[in-house]
């Protein structure tokens, strides 16, 4: 058997290069072996697609928030609003016998230069105060996509850019790109005057809660640019002011920084899928997770949104029959081969090089069931690499070796399906997404290409 199983690596090798569109079997000669052994390549499977969305994902404690607004021409009006706890730190007081004047007051950010859509469009961020109180309680364990909070509609500051040409800093040892938004003064003189009082709201963290839960960060409604994603660890407002007076000796320029919770932050994404240009409203019935939408219904495409959680689901209805191609089947290799719609992919505007994917085992209802691992009982994922010289025949790749060796052994649910979705890193943050072609004439469909052998 081991010479039997040698020679039968050897000849998949060989196999695997061929990429047939019609079932091949390769039959070792009699004289070589007792029994027949047939090696067979498929690529042929009928594979099922339709996009589904998730009730919920979480959007809080990331490390970063979105903000912006563009129009997508298959996943419609697309928009991210912040929503950020603004920390007191320690107390902030001035000494009576000191006159405070103000300089300024200025939400400062930075960003990695993570953006989705075009940066060359003009666009508008408003800054208002949060009136709801932001905490993790046993009620509030976590902030997801889907919440929002009160805002007070009075604007604090507000700035209208084109988010390109970017100017790069410095912070720490990596590059960042910076950001600032001037707030209106009368915020910064409220601050002032109570830190001259010996009980004002700066000198205590609930009371300062009380007065200055936090900020909200809103696009222009009217905006179709980009949405940008902003650091919260080196986020804060600055305070900038002169101190004259007799503790000082003289004036004085200063400032303080109210940093924003990496932990109490969190993006809202909401979506308008009512009428798109390149769907109309064939995802408009998206509204809850238990709905299918199959991709007959969308041009024959599925797709995948970060921020939103929207993903492409599959089913192989025939898989199982594998099974059933001899006495004993030997599965050599299983790759799921996804493309991207040709033009989906715009280095540009909806970069989709680097982003990282993974796959789930699905029921009926859409569930996350099980993650699929790969052959080291690990999580199965796949970082999308472009091959921006022939970017149409790039497909993205998993090896299902290993899941569809255990249908095999053990088969498989009627409902059963796969999910494919960005890892938290991409889905929970930010919305990347893809395009997937799964029209039955083309050859850039879905595909589960297998290799395995047969012994008769």
């Amino acid at each position: 058997m081991n010479k039997l199983f040698s020679l039968i690596i050897i000849l998949s090798v060989l196999i695997i290069g061929c990429n047939s569109e019609e079932f091949e079997i390769h039959e070792l000669g009699g004289n070589l072996i007792e029994s027949s052994t047939v090696i067979n390549m498929v690529d042929t499977f009928t594979i099922q697609s339709s996009t589904v969305i998730m009730d919920s994902i979480q959007t809080s404690s990331l490390g970063s928030v979105s903000v912006g607004r563009y129009v997508d021409e298959y996943l419609g009006n697309v928009q991210a609003t912040a929503y950020s706890k603004v920390d007191l730190g320690t107390v902030f007081s001035l000494d009576t016998t000191d006159k405070a004047k103000l300089d300024s007051i200025v939400l400062v950010a930075y960003s990695k230069g993570l953006f989705w859509g075009d940066t060359t469009q003009t666009q508008t961020i408003n800054v208002h105060r949060v009136t709801n109180h932001i905490e993790i309680n046993q009620d509030t364990l976590a902030y997801f996509n889907i919440y929002s909070l009160n805002i007070d509609p009075k604007v604090l500051g507000t700035r209208t850019f084109k988010a390109r040409p970017k100017r790069k800093i410095e912070v720490g040892s990596a590059d960042y790109h910076d950001f600032r938004i001037r707030l209106n003064d009368e915020l910064g003189y409220e601050i002032l005057g109570e830190a001259i009082k010996s009980d004002g709201f700066t000198s205590d963290a609930t009371k300062w809660e009380e007065r200055f839960e936090g900020i909200a960060l809103v696009p222009g409604e009217d905006d179709n640019a980009a949405v940008l994603n902003f650091q919260t660890d080196s986020m804060n407002i600055r305070l900038y002011y002169r101190v004259v007076g007799s503790s000082t000796g003289g004036g004085v320029e200063r400032h303080r920084d109210f940093t924003i919770s990496k932990t109490l932050s969190f993006t809202n994404y909401k979506a308008d899928r009512t009428n798109t240009n390149q769907l109309g409203a064939g995802l408009s019935g998206l509204v809850e997770s238990e709905i299918d939408i199959p991709s007959e219904q969308t041009n024959n495409l599925s797709f995948i949104q970060g921020g939103t959680g929207i993903y492409t689901k599959l089913k192989i209805p025939y898989l199982k029959l594998l099974g059933q191609q001899g006495d004993a089947v030997s599965l050599l290799k299983a790759e799921l081969l996804l493309y991207p719609l040709e033009g989906t992919d715009q280095k540009e505007l909806y970069p989709l090089n680097g982003l990282n994917f993974e796959v789930y085992k699905t029921d009926r209802k859409n569930r996350l069931v099980t993650a699929i691992l790969n052959s080291r009982n690990s999580q199965l994922t796949s970082i999308y690499y472009v091959n921006y010289e022939n970017p149409e025949d790039t497909p993205l790749s998993f090896d299902l070796t290993n899941y569809v060796g255990n249908v095999l052994a053990n088969g498989m649910e009627d409902d059963e399906g796969l999910m494919i979705k960005l890892t938290s890193q991409f889905d929970n943050g930010f919305v990347n997404r893809m395009v997937i072609n799964n029209d039955p004439n083309s050859r850039f469909k879905i595909k589960l290409k297998t290799t395995y052998a047969v012994q008769k």
